[in-house]
């Protein structure tokens, strides 16, 4: 292995992948047929309730890299514990004017594990695997059953393998990596752990710090399979976060750090017909514009090496998602599922 490292034939070969798998990953699930969670409704597709990206690294942020790679021979990993509330819930059609509000899935608490290698030539790999230990919920077949089944209250999630590569520097104090992810259809997709099928997702993470302030971006693309929730589409999308960090001290002692992240999703919207003078139960109003949003601010610090850090976090989802319409029961400018109207965040991470 050394030498495969030191001629760089397995860096080229793993570049080769990443470019070749950056190009493949436009193909085909973005544009397959839709996959209900329930076989009888296909307004109840199955999704990741609770997504949660971030490196298995070291870092004051909770989402976003750093735009650095592990070195080659270094191993990092983290855990991260998150309550999410709300994370999936929908309004119905009912006898209601206000409607019904079906909360899928009420609330969750996940167990995400990070764990990343050095492959040395610029490059790592990174595995993930999160994990629900408690959840509250109607579960997905709330619109067709009068008694449905509950939500499941543990189960593993979608795993999902990373590479990045260093990208070439031309300024000082600056960083910056590419990846490519793949999610693996492995979880529990009717508690809202994971999706049905595979997705994709090609991304840049930039990294700027002078004078004890940091500034991070991450910008890509997931391509997805396309599935209905309610009146949601959900499918390829887009996304971009922002954060910033600030440690006031010269060590890492103590760092404070707030961090923002956006989904516009890049499917069309599927529409309903608009509700008929006279009718009891009209349809729900169609989402004409679907972009999950939420920001998070945390704490975190590295008290002593070896480097070894904790952190503590919390925040709330933004609502930046639209209905082309909306009547009583509905507002226009609404929080998209996969958001949870508020989560607590704690981890710990560690690099040899």
């Amino acid at each position: 292995m050394h030498c495969l490292l030191e001629n760089g034939y397995l860096a080229r070969t793993m570049r080769a992948i990443l470019w070749a798998a950056t190009v493949a990953m436009f193909s085909s699930p973005g544009v397959a047929q839709e996959l209900a969670c329930s076989g009888e409704i296909s307004g109840m597709g199955c999704f990741d309730s609770t997504p949660m990206p971030g490196p298995a690294e070291p870092s004051p942020f909770r989402w976003f890299g750093r735009g650095k790679v592990v070195a080659a021979g270094d191993f990092a990993g983290t855990v991260v514990a998150r309550y999410a509330s709300s994370p999936a819930e929908l309004v119905a059609p009912s006898s209601d004017p206000q409607g019904k509000l079906v909360p899928v899935v009420r609330s969750t608490a996940r167990l995400d594990l990070r764990a990343a290698a050095g492959l040395g030539r610029g490059m790592d790999v990174t595995i993930r695997q999160p994990l629900a230990i408690s959840q509250v919920g109607s579960g997905p077949d709330a619109l067709v059953s009068q008694s449905p089944p509950p939500l499941a209250t543990s189960g593993i999630g979608d795993p999902s393998l990373s590479l990045r590569t260093k990208l070439p520097e031309s300024l000082r104090f600056f960083d910056w990596a590419m990846r490519i992810e793949v999610t693996l259809p492995l979880g529990k997709a009717r508690a809202y752990l994971g999706n049905r099928d595979m997705t994709e997702g090609v991304a840049i993470n930039a990294h700027w710090s002078r004078f004890g302030l940091s500034l991070v971006t991450d910008v890509g693309v997931r391509v997805a399979r396309p599935l209905r929730f309610g009146d949601v589409t959900f499918g390829t999308h887009a996304f971009w976060g922002l954060g910033i960090d600030y440690a006031p001290f010269s060590n890492d002692i103590l760092h404070l750090t707030i961090e923002s992240l956006v989904r516009p999703q890049l499917v069309n919207a599927w529409t309903l017909p608009k509700p008929n003078k006279g009718d009891s139960a009209p349809p729900p109003s169609p989402a004409d514009w679907v972009m999950p949003a939420e920001w998070l601010i945390s704490v975190s610090s590295k008290p002593a090496d070896p480097e070894f850090w904790f952190s503590l976090g919390a925040g709330m989802a933004m609502p930046l998602s639209h209905r082309a319409y909306s009547d009583a029961r509905m507002d226009s400018w609404f929080i998209a599922p996969s958001t949870p109207r508020y989560q607590l965040v704690a981890s710990l991470a560690a690099r040899n």
